[in-house]
């Protein structure tokens, strides 16, 4: 992981300086996104913009990298961060339901947390690039809003995939609660290989919350769509170039609670996806 990290400081009264504010771009492996987050402003210096002044250099950076894009996951229990990223021009993507342990504490934004905390996923595209896609016709017209909002350009295709054994692989983010499985390309043996990793990441290790992320840019998926779902998995939205710089379909699967009524979100497109998550998430574990 390596970061780029934006500070605001000011002099204190000794002429040395105070740092007032902390923005950072966690780029994962050097790849061609990178994360923006862990960004913070003294309570004292709250209301004067900085949190978008910081943003506007961050991206600045971001360009200077020449990355694609920029994602974002602004937590749920407030609008405030969703509104930066709003004003910033990132375009909502998707949802991430209990992402954050609810242990973690918004000091002077909100109390301790009563559940998990949801994050929203907002992508900016910095520089695009013409992509072959295999979209899902069961999640067909969300995924098209979702690449046309954010003005992606892309080309639907369709092509079942011949390979054999798939590329496949699965972590567990121990202080965080959550397990990951990253599937880069389509095979015979897809489905197993997920059971696998699931069985693993929810028996084995107790994770709360379990993503999977497919590629979009490799074959068609619908029958693994639709097995996949049968496990307990629902949609929730897409990452454009986050897999090794693949596009991915992003899944859920739940393994707690989350009221969804405690979650606050900004705009209607990001109201639109989260009512369509959240009907998807019911649909499946009911």
């Amino acid at each position: 992981m390596v970061f780029y990290l934006w500070h605001i400081a000011i002099p204190d009264q000794t002429d040395a300086y105070e740092l007032i504010g902390h923005y950072a771009l966690e780029r994962e492996s050097l790849g061609i996104i990178a994360e923006s987050g862990q960004a913070v402003v003294m309570p004292q210096y709250r209301g004067l913009n900085l949190m978008f002044k910081m943003r506007y250099e961050l991206e600045k950076c971001a360009k200077e990298l020449k990355l694609e894009g920029t994602m974002a996951q602004p937590v749920t229990t407030h609008t405030f961060s969703q509104k930066v990223n709003i004003k910033n021009g990132s375009k909502v993507c998707g949802i991430s339901f209990g992402l954050v342990p609810k242990e973690l504490n918004f000091k002077a934004i909100a109390s301790h947390l009563s559940q998990r905390e949801s994050c929203m996923l907002y992508f900016k595209l910095l520089k695009n690039r013409k992509r072959n896609i295999y979209i899902p016709k069961k999640h067909q017209d969300m995924i098209t809003k979702i690449y046309n909002n954010i003005g992606l350009d892309y080309l639907t295709c369709t092509k079942q995939s011949n390979k054999k054994s798939a590329n496949i692989d699965s972590s567990y983010y121990t202080s965080w609660g959550f397990g990951v499985i990253n599937v880069e390309e389509i095979a015979l043996d897809s489905l197993p290989q997920i059971k696998t990793a699931l069985h693993h990441l929810r028996l084995d290790l107790s994770a709360d919350v379990i993503f999977l992320y497919i590629s979009l840019e490799h074959a068609t998926i619908d029958e693994l769509v639709e097995d996949i779902e049968k496990l307990g998995f629902f949609f929730c939205g897409i990452t454009p170039s986050f897999l090794n710089g693949k596009d991915v379909i992003r899944f859920e699967y739940l393994n707690t609670m989350i009221d969804t009524a405690k979650i606050k979100v900004e705009s209607d497109i990001a109201k639109e996806l989260f009512e369509y998550v959240k009907n998807e998430m019911q649909r499946v574990v009911s």
